[in-house]
C-alpha cells in the first residue's frame, strides 16, 4: 500500500471509515479517521474533523474497498456498500435481454422495452431517468414480479424473477395504503401472513413507524395525514418485510418541492440505516443526482438503455456544487440528444 499525498489521484471512490485508534504505531489515539480511497493504490488517511486534515504515518491498515459517504457532522459512516464504479462486483439484480411488447386491438404490437441489459451491486441506489414513454415504470415492474418481460430474464441473487415476493419491496407513485386501516395498521398488514405474534406485528410496525418519523401518527387514517405522510407510510409498510430491494416508482412526484426535498433527505436517513438495493424511477435529473450512486439514461419508443452515469459525488451533496451542475448538463444533454 502506498500512503497517500496531498495531491488527489482522478476518480475519487468514497470515505471508508477506519478505526485506528489502537493500530499508529506508539501514538495512541481516540479519533475516528476515514480512509479515502480511489481507484488507485494510493489512499490518504484524514482526520474525521475536516478542518483537521493531517496525513497520519506509519499505520498498517486492511484496505476494503466499499462505497461509503463523506463524513457529515454526526452522520452515521456509510458502511459495507459496494461502489457503484465497480464493474467486478456481483450484481443482485441482473437484467439480461429484456423485451416487452404490448399487444394492440388490430393484433399487432408496441414495442415499449427493447434489450435492456442492467447489472445492479447489492446496496447501491440507481435512479432510472428518462422522458415519458421510455419505459421506466415497466422495467420496474417486471423487476418487481408485477408484468412478465416478453423476452429475456431479470433475476435476483442469481434466482429468475416469476412474481412478487422475491426479496422486493415496492412503492407507488400514489401511497396505494388502505382507507380504513390506521398508520399502524398499514404498515402491519404485510406482516399478517409471517409467523408473528400480534404484539410482535405491532412492535415491528411501531419500529418503522419511529424510523419514518411518524410514530406520532400510528393511530391516524390516510385522510387525517398529507401527501408527504402518507408517502412515509408506505415506504414504511415497504420495508415491513424487511426486503432485500426497495423498488420506487415516482413516490415524490405528486408532492409539492418543499416536501420533495424534505423526504428526499428522509429517504437517503433510511436507506443509510437499512442498506437496501434501491431502483427509483423519477423524471428529476435534480432528484436523480441527490439520491442515487448511478443513474441510468432511457430512452423512449422502444424504451433502451441509452446511457449510464456514476454518480460519485461525495454525500451530503450540494445542488449548486460544480461537480453537481457539471453532471446535470451531461444528463440533460443525454436527454436532448
Amino acid at each position: 500500500m502506498q500512503y497517500g499525498s496531498n495531491v488527489r489521484p482522478p476518480h475519487f471512490l468514497c470515505w471508508q471509515p477506519l478505526d485506528i485508534s489502537n493500530q499508529a504505531r506508539g501514538k495512541p489515539s481516540a479519533k475516528l479517521y476515514y480512509i479515502e480511497l480511489y481507484n488507485t493504490s494510493k489512499y490518504n488517511i484524514v482526520a474525521r474533523d475536516e478542518s483537521e486534515r493531517r496525513l497520519v504515518e506509519g499505520v498498517e491498515v486492511t484496505l476494503v474497498a466499499k462505497y461509503g459517504a463523506a463524513p457529515s457532522g454526526t452522520s452515521t459512516p456509510d458502511e459495507g456498500r459496494t461502489s457503484p464504479l465497480d464493474a467486478t462486483a456481483r450484481p443482485i439484480i441482473r437484467i439480461g435481454s429484456v423485451n416487452k411488447a404490448f399487444a394492440t386491438r388490430t393484433g399487432g404490437a408496441i414495442s415499449v422495452l427493447n434489450d435492456i441489459n442492467l447489472s445492479i451491486p447489492e446496496n447501491v441506489f440507481v435512479s432510472l431517468v428518462g422522458r415519458s414513454g421510455c419505459g421506466k415504470t415497466t422495467l420496474l415492474n417486471i423487476i418487481a414480479g408485477l408484468e412478465a418481460a416478453s423476452s429475456g430474464e431479470v433475476a435476483i441473487s442469481g434466482r429468475p424473477v416469476t412474481g412478487p415476493g422475491q426479496g422486493q419491496g415496492v412503492v407507488f407513485q400514489q401511497h396505494a395504503l388502505f382507507p380504513w386501516l390506521t398508520a399502524l395498521e398499514n404498515v402491519a398488514f404485510g406482516l399478517r401472513k409471517k409467523k408473528l405474534s400480534k404484539a410482535e406485528r405491532r412492535d415491528r410496525s411501531v419500529e418503522l413507524l419511529q424510523l419514518v418519523g411518524l410514530e406520532a401518527a400510528a393511530g391516524r387514517y390516510p385522510r387525517e395525514m398529507s401527501g408527504g405522510m402518507q408517502q412515509r407510510v408506505a415506504i414504511a409498510r415497504a420495508l415491513a418485510l424487511d426486503p432485500e430491494i426497495l423498488l420506487m416508482d415516482e413516490p415524490f412526484g405528486a408532492l409539492d418541492e418543499l416536501t420533495r426535498i424534505e423526504l428526499q433527505q428522509e429517504l437517503l436517513r433510511i436507506w443509510e440505516v437499512r442498506k437496501k438495493t434501491v431502483v427509483f424511477v423519477t423524471h428529476s435529473i435534480n432528484e436523480a443526482l441527490i439520491l442515487s450512486d448511478r443513474i441510468v439514461l432511457l430512452a423512449p419508443h422502444p424504451g433502451r438503455v441509452k446511457q449510464e452515469f456514476a454518480v460519485d459525488l461525495p454525500r451530503p451533496r450540494s445542488r449548486t456544487g460544480t461537480g453537481f451542475n457539471a453532471l446535470y448538463e451531461e444528463i440533460w444533454n443525454g436527454l436532448a440528444t
